[in-house]
């Protein structure tokens, strides 16, 4: 979908309509919309940073907004993320407890190939622990949030308890704009995670996020990241040793990884508009086929853009 200036200004009077108290909290223009290069709308990140250490102590804070969102008349799907299920809090994932929590049903069997290559590949803890996290967060709907608490496999798990643990909350919205479904990522954030997040080092030298969504097939995925971690890898400059034909291909290859993005940016936004309606709608199958579909559309390409990685020494 076209990025217009009637759909950035929607996004701006609603996110107006939180009343924010800047002594408390403030939304920071962070994602690919806010860009002004973007010219078609994949989803909309709104960040909602909270100055006080733990989000949990701003209680009425949460509660207003999510009471916003549920009194928003174009808000036409939402469903509120935070805390972890009992089976993310441990010192140490081995790879027999999660077939066990796959024979289970708690995690799926594609859920569960993602985990096996992450702890056979020996990733950081940061991917691994992002990864399962993603796989085990709670989703708690208002009914769940008004009483206080949600209950799952024979636990109990408490709205608050549970913010305050994660110190996070995200929100996944749909917002209805004229007869266009535009896809919301609403997240809530301590300031000093928020700066924290940005300055995230480890995962980003020798490209090691991208080495590991090419692993586990998500050809998007790399070739979105590999973009940035290269741009990163230069910025801090980890890349000491290059050869001056190894430092010209990295230049070359991220102007090239760009424009072939740019070229891709209609086809993705047109992706993520078919994947809004059908989550809407509720064909969790449909969903699933049309993701696995985009992710193979990208994997000669990616392919391509991984073998010259390595072959210029850009990739470890």
């Amino acid at each position: 979908m076209l990025k217009t200036k009637n759909i950035e200004y929607t996004i701006y009077k609603f996110k107006n309509e939180f009343n924010l108290n800047k002594n408390n909290a403030y939304f920071v223009n962070y994602g690919s919309f806010y860009r002004k290069d973007k010219k078609y709308i994949n989803d909309v990140d709104i960040h909602c940073i909270i100055k006080n250490t733990n989000i949990s102590n701003n209680k009425n804070l949460i509660l207003n907004i999510i009471n916003t969102i549920e009194n928003t008349r174009n808000i036409v799907y939402k469903k509120y993320y935070t805390g972890h299920l009992s089976y993310f809090y441990r010192k140490k994932y081995t790879l027999s407890y999660f077939k066990k929590l796959n024979n289970e049903k708690i995690i799926s069997n594609h859920e569960f190939f993602i985990i096996k290559k992450l702890i056979e590949s020996n990733v950081d803890e940061d991917i691994i622990k992002k990864k399962v996290g993603d796989m085990l967060e709670i989703s708690w709907n208002i009914k769940e949030i008004k009483n206080g608490f949600k209950l799952y496999n024979g636990n109990r798990y408490d709205f608050f308890k549970c913010l305050k643990k994660d110190n996070f909350m995200w929100i996944d919205l749909i917002y209805k704009f004229k007869q266009t479904y535009i896809p919301i990522e609403f997240i809530i954030m301590s300031e000093k995670d928020f700066k924290k997040s940005r300055k995230k080092d480890n995962i980003y030298r020798g490209c090691k996020l991208p080495l590991f969504e090419f692993q586990i097939c998500n050809y998007y995925n790399f070739i979105k990241r590999l973009q940035s971690c290269y741009c990163v890898n230069l910025k801090r400059k980890y890349y000491k040793k290059l050869s001056n034909i190894d430092c010209n291909f990295l230049y070359e290859n991220i102007k090239e990884i760009k424009q072939y993005l740019k070229k891709k940016e209609k086809y993705i936004s047109n992706y993520h508009i078919k994947l809004t309606k059908l989550k809407l709608n509720n064909k969790e199958e449909e969903m699933n086929k049309l993701k696995k579909n985009f992710i193979l559309s990208f994997k000669k390409q990616a392919k391509i853009f991984y073998n010259d990685g390595l072959k210029h020494n850009l990739l470890f």
